[in-house]
């Protein structure tokens, strides 16, 4: 039993064989305890750092601590872009770790789905034009809105064109938009 062997009990039971039940289900609960704390522990503490460099390289860029040059404003621009992804990858995590444990609420709401893909794609065209890719838009006026969690569906859509302008080496990445009967 002390292996894992916990699935049945035979009849009649011996007090031995449910102890040793017990025992293993209160170090399943331990480790299912101890990895829930290690997330949400895990992803504050590598998240407040990230906060405070982000911070620190905005002031330089705004030249808080003097001049730079062309050179160092690029690196920093590229550094900013760094802890962004990464404290993007952490939000993920750490909402993976919500949904996996329950803790997750979804708002069912009306939504202007046209209106939020206009907002991700304005959002992301700098990314877009920095790798040298048009980002076209093709969103129809008089979408009917939909019934969903708003941050939950910009997340779907700044991933799906993240990755779409990631993954296109040349030319354009269309987002369309059109209401389906």
């Amino acid at each position: 039993m002390d292996a894992g062997a916990d699935e049945f009990i035979r009849k009649p039971v011996q007090i031995d064989e449910l102890q040793a039940r017990v025992r293993s289900m209160l170090r399943l609960k331990n480790t299912i305890d101890q990895r829930e704390n290690f997330v949400s522990c895990l992803t504050h503490d590598l998240r407040t750092p990230l906060v405070a460099a982000n911070r620190m390289l905005t002031l330089i860029q705004e030249q808080a601590f003097g001049d730079t040059t062309k050179e160092i404003n690029n690196a920093i621009a590229s550094l900013v872009n760094s802890n962004q992804n990464l404290l993007q990858m952490l939000n993920t995590l750490l909402e993976t770790h919500q949904y996996e444990v329950g803790q997750k609420i979804l708002s069912f709401i009306p939504c202007n789905l046209q209106q939020l893909t206009q907002e991700v794609v304005t959002e992301l065209q700098p990314l877009a034009t920095e790798k040298g890719i048009k980002l076209k838009s093709e969103l129809e006026k008089n979408v009917a809105l939909v019934k969903g969690d708003r941050l939950e569906l910009r997340r779907v859509l700044t991933n799906l064109i993240e990755n779409a302008i990631k993954f296109t080496d040349t030319g354009f990445v269309r987002v369309g938009l059109r209401e389906c009967l």
